[in-house]
């Protein structure tokens, strides 16, 4: 790249790889031509480190005066935008292995040769329960002040339900300001029980975990002694590091010595944890008096070499590059983020992983962005950008390549969701329709299946049946039941509905437990329709209907976006 658009510059810039990446995006004749993924090797650092073999830069945005500086690898394919837009819709999914040695870079890829390797035995062994377990963190928020409760989301409650229907295994842990006491900040633990509790979760393992509080380039800041506590705890200068946080140094050395290793897709909601752009410069800037502590290292004049120093890998390069125990892939920020928006980040990842079946780290981020577009051009683009993936963004964490020979139906409540306004005949007469969408995530066909919907009004109780001729990996299907309304059925009305695919067991499913769904559901009403109508549309609207006679023959059409 530096050799064919670097012209007489002897340094590698952000610039020369956007003109790269944008006239390979030209090479193919059309969308179907063009390469999905981008998968960037090596690291970001000062131009004095152009000369090394891993020098490979990030797109740095300015924010704010004096200016601090965030990384957004998208940037690289934001086509069509202005170069000066820090933020957009990225038009291919990036990833980045931040190897430095080609140690680590074989290793890197070793491990994801090994995480996909297909398992063609059943049932699997229990080396891979951890695949069915999802681990959410959380830590105190109001920087040294006292909440005694959990204020971040996804919540607790979410997340847990979420889990419920998955089936998985679900672990929570919420952790205060470092103090080895629980009762006033609102922690199930202390800072070292906190501490303890992660490693051993994490060796365990589970398909992924989020973190959810403040957070710093080396650390999760749960656990940080924020502010003092008087009047009896004399805070010390380095605020408990590196004691009382789950840090590098503790993701550094998970899975040493053990013979399975467990490597969760882990997304960290909030900030720096993802600061791959974090200098040497950086690392080693001294701190004026009244800022009081170090990050990145211990600093006291009195000890020579420091007594601890995290290096200038942040918290999520930590994870990518052990390869031992760490993580398979890390979603995580490249700056100071907007608490705001790690709700809707969190729950719209997960969606898009177990909803809508986006297994692929990349897909899953590139879903999770689709399905909060709106943010591009609202409060958190910006928020969109410097959340940055590291690991390879076509890595599959989901069962249709790991279990290639099993199918997975998955009914997600959202689908049932959709039966709020259920229709009927224009005259009033014969049952309501109500749809359900069932979906093969695996990587085999399905087979012949029936499903199942229990509709209960009251004291009444219905189960209706309709038959699947059976799914091929990615398909879905959007499957009828017609409802003969109860004697005085009125709208508004609140139905407990339970839809249930294969509920014999029949196909080769690679994990059933997600093969139904329950909400209670309220009927606003019911709508009347022509015989036809309403008609079904495959994927999501994200529009009203519009008129409009496209074709000049007095007709009109209805359009809609989807």
């Amino acid at each position: 790249v530096l050799t064919c658009y670097g012209g007489r510059q002897e340094v590698l810039t952000a610039d020369m790889i956007r003109d790269f990446t944008e006239d390979m995006w030209e090479w193919g004749s059309g969308p179907g031509d063009r390469p999905t993924y981008l998968l960037l090797i090596g690291d970001h650092e000062d131009v004095g480190y152009a000369g090394e073999a891993w020098f490979l830069p990030a797109h740095l945005a300015p924010q704010g005066a004096p200016p601090w500086f965030w990384a957004n690898d998208s940037w690289f394919v934001l086509f069509g935008e202005n170069r000066s837009t820090p933020s957009a819709w990225p038009d291919m999914i990036v990833g980045r292995l931040p190897a430095r040695t080609a140690a680590d870079l074989s290793s890197m890829v070793d491990l994801i040769e090994d995480f996909e390797e297909p398992m063609l035995s059943w049932p699997p062994p229990q080396s891979l329960t951890w695949r069915r377990y999802m681990t959410r963190l959380s830590g105190q928020n109001n920087d040294g002040g006292y909440v005694p409760w959990d204020p971040w989301s996804p919540a607790d409650g979410w997340a847990s339900a979420f889990a419920d229907w998955l089936g998985y295994g679900y672990d929570n842990l919420n952790c205060g300001d470092g103090d080895d006491e629980t009762n006033r900040d609102g922690s199930d633990v202390t800072a070292h029980e906190w501490v303890d509790t992660l490693i051993e979760w994490f060796e365990r393992g589970q398909q992924v975990a989020f973190y959810v509080n403040h957070g710093e380039t080396h650390m999760y800041s749960a656990g940080i002694q924020w502010l003092p506590d008087p009047p009896l705890i004399v805070v010390p200068p380095n605020m408990g590091l590196p004691d009382s946080v789950f840090d590098s140094y503790e993701v550094a050395n998970l899975g040493v010595g053990m013979n399975d290793h467990p490597h969760p897709f882990v997304i960290s909601i909030c900030c720096q944890n993802g600061t791959f752009n974090h200098t040497v410069a950086q690392h080693y800037y001294e701190p004026e008096p009244e800022e009081l502590y170090w990050k990145c290292m211990h600093f006291d004049p009195l000890h020579s070499p420091p007594l601890w120093d995290y290096g200038t890998d942040c918290l999520a390069e930590s994870w990518i590059k052990n390869t031992a125990g760490g993580a398979i892939g890390v979603f995580a920020s490249s700056e100071v983020s907007n608490t705001g928006f790690y709700g809707f980040m969190g729950m719209n990842l997960l969606r898009s992983i177990y909803y809508r079946g986006m297994s692929r780290t990349g897909d899953a981020v590139a879903s999770m962005r689709l399905g909060m577009l709106d943010q591009y051009s609202g409060g958190y683009s910006y928020e969109m950008g410097r959340f940055n993936l590291l690991g390879d963004p076509a890595v599959d964490m989901g069962d249709r390549v790991k279990f290639p020979g099993r199918c997975d139906l998955v009914i997600s409540p959202p689908e049932l969701r959709a039966n709020r306004y259920p229709t009927r005949s224009i005259d009033g007469q014969g049952a309501a329709e109500f749809h359900v969408v069932v979906n093969n995530f695996g990587g085999a066909a399905s087979g012949r299946f029936p499903v199942e919907l229990g509709i209960q009004w009251g004291q009444q109780t219905e189960t209706l049946t309709a038959a699947c001729a059976g799914l091929q990996p990615g398909e879905s299907e959007t499957l009828r039941f017609e409802w003969d309304l109860p004697h005085g059925f009125t709208v508004p009305a609140t139905l407990s509905l339970h839809a249930t695919a294969d509920p014999n067991g029949d196909c080769p499913d690679s994990w059933t437990a997600d093969n139904d769904a329950s909400i209670l559901c309220t009927i606003e009403d019911l709508y009347p329709n022509e015989v036809g109508w309403p008609v079904l549309m495959s994927g999501s609207l994200k529009s009203p209907p519009a008129l409009g006679d496209l074709d000049g023959d007095g007709d009109m059409e209805i359009v809609v976006i989807s």
